[in-house]
Protein backbone atom coordinates (compact mmCIF):
# COMPACT_ATOMS: atom_id res chain seq x y z
CA UNK A 1 0.00 0.00 0.00
CA UNK A 2 1.55 3.24 -0.96
CA UNK A 3 0.56 6.62 0.67
CA UNK A 4 0.66 10.22 -0.19
CA UNK A 5 2.60 12.30 2.62
CA UNK A 6 0.01 15.07 3.65
CA UNK A 7 1.45 18.40 5.19
CA UNK A 8 -1.04 18.20 8.80
CA UNK A 9 1.08 20.41 10.81
CA UNK A 10 1.49 23.99 8.74
CA UNK A 11 3.80 25.25 6.56
CA UNK A 12 7.22 23.12 6.21
CA UNK A 13 10.21 23.97 7.99
CA UNK A 14 12.25 26.21 5.59
CA UNK A 15 13.35 29.81 4.18
CA UNK A 16 10.70 31.53 2.40
CA UNK A 17 10.26 34.31 0.04
CA UNK A 18 6.91 36.00 1.54
CA UNK A 19 4.82 38.95 1.18
CA UNK A 20 3.69 40.66 4.60
CA UNK A 21 -0.22 40.54 3.82
CA UNK A 22 -1.40 41.90 7.18
CA UNK A 23 -1.21 43.27 11.15
CA UNK A 24 -3.45 43.19 13.23
CA UNK A 25 -4.55 43.12 16.91
CA UNK A 26 -5.90 40.07 18.42
CA UNK A 27 -7.83 39.36 21.87
CA UNK A 28 -6.07 36.24 23.94
CA UNK A 29 -6.20 35.09 27.44
CA UNK A 30 -4.54 37.50 29.21
CA UNK A 31 -4.72 40.65 27.15
CA UNK A 32 -3.72 41.22 23.67
CA UNK A 33 -1.43 39.93 21.28
CA UNK A 34 -0.32 40.82 17.46
CA UNK A 35 -0.72 39.10 14.61
CA UNK A 36 1.82 38.83 11.45
CA UNK A 37 0.59 37.55 8.43
CA UNK A 38 2.25 36.15 5.30
CA UNK A 39 1.67 34.47 1.97
CA UNK A 40 4.31 32.81 0.21
CA UNK A 41 5.73 33.91 -3.14
CA UNK A 42 6.55 31.80 -5.96
CA UNK A 43 7.44 28.01 -5.78
CA UNK A 44 4.99 24.92 -4.89
CA UNK A 45 3.86 26.90 -2.04
CA UNK A 46 2.53 29.81 -3.70
CA UNK A 47 0.13 31.67 -2.24
CA UNK A 48 0.14 30.24 1.59
CA UNK A 49 -0.10 31.95 4.40
CA UNK A 50 1.96 31.31 7.35
CA UNK A 51 1.72 33.78 10.55
CA UNK A 52 3.03 34.66 14.04
CA UNK A 53 1.33 35.90 17.33
CA UNK A 54 3.57 37.38 18.91
CA UNK A 55 3.58 39.62 22.58
CA UNK A 56 1.82 43.11 22.16
CA UNK A 57 4.47 44.45 24.12
CA UNK A 58 7.97 45.06 21.57
CA UNK A 59 11.03 44.42 22.97
CA UNK A 60 14.69 44.40 21.60
CA UNK A 61 15.07 40.73 22.96
CA UNK A 62 11.41 39.20 22.16
CA UNK A 63 9.81 38.04 19.16
CA UNK A 64 7.74 41.12 18.54
CA UNK A 65 10.81 43.48 18.49
CA UNK A 66 12.81 41.02 16.58
CA UNK A 67 10.09 40.60 13.74
CA UNK A 68 9.74 44.23 13.69
CA UNK A 69 13.47 44.90 13.54
CA UNK A 70 13.56 42.23 10.54
CA UNK A 71 10.60 44.25 8.88
CA UNK A 72 11.77 47.63 8.85
CA UNK A 73 15.90 46.44 7.97
CA UNK A 74 16.44 48.42 11.42
CA UNK A 75 17.93 47.48 15.38
CA UNK A 76 15.45 47.82 17.60
CA UNK A 77 16.07 49.98 20.49
CA UNK A 78 14.12 50.92 23.72
CA UNK A 79 11.58 54.25 23.73
CA UNK A 80 11.50 54.26 20.49
CA UNK A 81 8.32 54.13 17.80
CA UNK A 82 8.31 52.10 14.72
CA UNK A 83 5.64 51.90 12.24
CA UNK A 84 5.20 48.48 10.27
CA UNK A 85 2.22 50.24 8.36
CA UNK A 86 4.91 50.91 5.36
CA UNK A 87 6.47 47.52 5.51
CA UNK A 88 2.60 45.85 4.39
CA UNK A 89 2.74 44.80 0.32
CA UNK A 90 6.61 44.14 0.49
CA UNK A 91 8.86 41.01 0.09
CA UNK A 92 10.22 39.71 2.35
CA UNK A 93 12.54 35.87 3.38
CA UNK A 94 11.54 34.20 6.26
CA UNK A 95 11.98 31.18 8.28
CA UNK A 96 9.64 28.68 9.29
CA UNK A 97 9.86 26.63 12.40
CA UNK A 98 7.88 23.69 14.39
CA UNK A 99 6.22 25.60 17.39
CA UNK A 100 8.11 24.69 20.88
CA UNK A 101 4.47 22.55 21.91
CA UNK A 102 4.65 20.64 17.80
CA UNK A 103 1.44 21.70 17.14
CA UNK A 104 2.33 23.46 13.67
CA UNK A 105 4.93 25.76 12.48
CA UNK A 106 5.29 29.27 12.67
CA UNK A 107 7.31 32.56 11.03
CA UNK A 108 10.69 32.50 13.51
CA UNK A 109 12.38 34.88 11.56
CA UNK A 110 12.13 37.81 8.93
CA UNK A 111 14.18 39.81 6.64
CA UNK A 112 14.28 42.43 3.86
CA UNK A 113 14.92 40.79 0.28
CA UNK A 114 17.85 42.27 -1.22
CA UNK A 115 17.50 44.53 -4.58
Amino acid sequence: MRFEIQNCIGMPIGRYKARFQHVSRVPIDDGFAVRLQFSIVGGQYNGTGVRRLVPELACPTNACGRLIGGLTGETVVPKSEVDIEPCLGRIYEITVEEKPDGTGTRVATVSPVEK
